[in-house]
C-alpha cells in the first residue's frame, strides 16, 4: 500500500515538474458565430484540457449569456508542448430556439506548439449549425489568429503578464497578446500612433501596425521612471520613486533637464495650447512647465490631481475627491468646480463631450462648454482608464471587478453598455489605434 501511494506521488510530480519544464502560457477564448439571433445561455460545469492522463482545468460552473460582441474568457493554464485534448462539460442551456436535449460532454483535439510567448487558444462555436432536430450538439472547432494587424484596435497594457492584449475594435474581440521585452510601468500612444512604453531605466518605441521595436533609448542607470507624457518631440518622464521629473529629446534621445519634488508627482499632460506639461502632485497642487522645464507657476486644489486634461483654452483636472476644476489657460484662473462622484480616475475628450470614469464605477459625460453632468451609467465595477474607437461612437474603459479585468464597450450617441470584451490579466491603460 506504502508503495502505491509512493509511486502516484511521484508520477504527479514527475507530469507537473518533467513534463511540463518547458510548459507554455495558455489562454483560451470562446467565440461565437452566427448566433445574434439566438437568445440564452448556456451553464458550463467544467472546462479542462487533458494531456499525458493530466488535468489542467480552466473555467468551472461558469455561465455563457449570448451577447454581443460574442466573446468569453475561459481561463488560463501553463501546458507544456505536445498533443492534447480541451473538454466541454455543459451543466445546462436555455435557448430561444426549442431544444429537447443537448450533448453533455464535447471534446476537441488541441496540438500545443512550442512558444516563447503566452498562446492564445480561440474556439468558434457556430451556434446556427449546433441545432440537429431539436438537439443541441455544439459545433465547436479550434482557430487561430496568426494575423493581428488589423486596421482598428485597442491595446491594453497588461503588466502581470508582461505585455499587452490586442483587441481588434470593429468585432471588438481579442485577436492576440504582444509579449514584450521589459516588465511595462505605463504606456502612452504618440501622435505618430507610436506605442511609448516606459520600463524604468528604458523607453521602447513600438511601431504601429507590426509592433516592432522602432526605438530603444536608455535613459541612464540609476534612473527609474513610471509614468510618460508624450509631447510634440519631447517626452516627459515621472519618477515616483525619486520624486522627480525629467525631459527627454526624442529627436537625440537626450535628457534635456530633470526637477525634483518635495511631493510625489503622480499625473500629468500636455497642453498643445501653451506649449507645454502640467504635473500634478500629492500635496494637490498642479506645476506648469515649459519644454524647457521652466517653473511658470502652480494652483492648488482640495484633492489629489489624479488626471489633467487640456481642450481649447482650458484645463479640466480631476481629482481623488470627484471634482473636476476647471482653469482658463494661459491664466491660470479658476472658472468653474464641478462634483461628478467620489474619485475621477480619468478624463478623454471624445467627439464633442468630456467623459469621465470613477473608481466609484461611474461613467458620466459633459460638454466643455458646459460644465454640467448631462448624464451617467453606473456600472457597478471599479473603472479605469478610457480610450475610444477612431470614429469616436464608441468609448472603452477599463473594469476592474477580479483578476481577469474587462473593457466596458459604451455606445457614445446614447451613453448606454453595448457588451464587454474579457482580457486575461489585469491591465492598467489602453490605448486606441490609429
Amino acid at each position: 500500500m506504502f508503495k502505491k501511494i509512493v509511486t502516484l506521488i511521484l508520477f504527479f510530480l514527475l507530469q507537473f515538474f518533467v513534463l511540463d519544464v518547458k510548459a507554455n502560457k495558455i489562454f483560451v477564448y470562446l467565440n461565437f458565430k452566427n448566433y445574434k439571433h439566438i437568445k440564452g445561455w448556456i451553464k458550463l460545469e467544467k472546462v479542462y484540457i487533458k494531456k499525458n492522463n493530466f488535468n489542467y482545468n480552466l473555467v468551472k460552473n461558469f455561465t455563457i449569456k449570448i451577447t454581443p460582441p460574442g466573446q468569453y474568457f475561459l481561463g488560463y493554464t501553463e501546458i507544456s508542448p505536445g498533443k492534447a485534448k480541451i473538454f466541454f462539460k455543459i451543466k445546462s442551456i436555455n435557448f430561444s430556439i426549442k431544444t429537447k436535449k443537448f450533448k453533455s460532454l464535447l471534446k476537441v483535439p488541441l496540438t500545443i506548439e512550442e512558444s516563447k510567448e503566452p498562446i492564445l487558444i480561440f474556439l468558434e462555436l457556430d451556434l446556427e449549425k449546433s441545432f440537429k432536430k431539436g438537439i443541441f450538439y455544439p459545433a465547436l472547432t479550434v482557430k487561430s489568429f496568426s494575423n493581428i494587424k488589423a486596421i482598428q484596435l485597442i491595446i491594453a497594457l497588461d503588466k502581470y503578464n508582461q505585455g499587452f492584449w490586442i483587441v481588434n475594435s470593429v468585432s471588438n474581440r481579442v485577436v492576440g497578446f504582444k509579449k514584450l521585452n521589459c516588465s511595462p510601468d505605463y504606456m502612452e500612444k504618440g501622435l505618430d500612433n507610436n506605442i511609448y512604453l516606459v520600463c524604468r531605466n528604458k523607453l521602447e518605441i513600438l511601431d504601429y501596425p507590426d509592433f516592432q521595436i522602432e526605438n530603444l533609448v536608455p535613459i541612464g542607470s540609476g534612473n527609474e521612471f513610471n509614468y510618460l507624457i508624450v509631447g510634440g518631440n519631447k517626452l516627459l518622464l515621472i519618477s515616483y520613486e525619486d520624486q522627480k521629473i525629467a525631459m527627454l529629446d526624442l529627436d537625440s534621445g537626450g535628457v534635456l533637464g530633470e526637477k525634483y519634488f518635495t511631493q510625489l508627482p503622480i499625473s500629468g499632460a500636455y497642453i498643445a495650447k501653451v506649449n507645454g506639461f502640467l504635473v500634478g502632485t500629492q500635496d494637490g497642487k498642479v506645476h506648469f512647465f515649459s519644454l524647457a522645464l521652466e517653473n511658470l507657476g502652480e494652483v492648488s486644489l482640495a484633492g489629489v490631481p489624479e488626471t489633467i486634461l487640456g481642450y481649447k483654452d482650458k484645463v479640466f483636472i480631476g481629482d481623488n475627491q470627484g471634482w473636476i476644476t476647471i482653469y482658463k489657460i494661459p491664466s491660470f484662473q479658476r472658472i468653474e468646480k464641478l462634483k461628478v462622484c467620489d474619485f475621477v480616475e480619468d478624463l478623454k475628450l471624445c467627439k464633442d463631450k468630456i467623459v469621465v470614469s470613477c473608481k466609484d464605477g461611474k461613467l458620466a459625460y459633459f460638454y466643455p462648454e458646459e460644465p454640467q453632468i448631462v448624464d451617467y451609467i453606473d456600472t457597478e465595477s471599479l473603472l479605469g482608464r478610457l480610450a475610444f474607437n477612431p470614429y469616436q461612437n464608441l468609448i472603452y474603459v477599463i473594469a476592474k471587478n477580479d483578476d481577469n479585468n474587462k473593457i466596458l464597450i459604451i455606445n457614445n450617441f446614447d451613453f448606454k453598455k453595448e457588451g464587454e470584451i474579457p482580457l486575461g490579466g489585469p491591465v492598467n491603460e489602453i490605448v486606441s489605434l490609429p
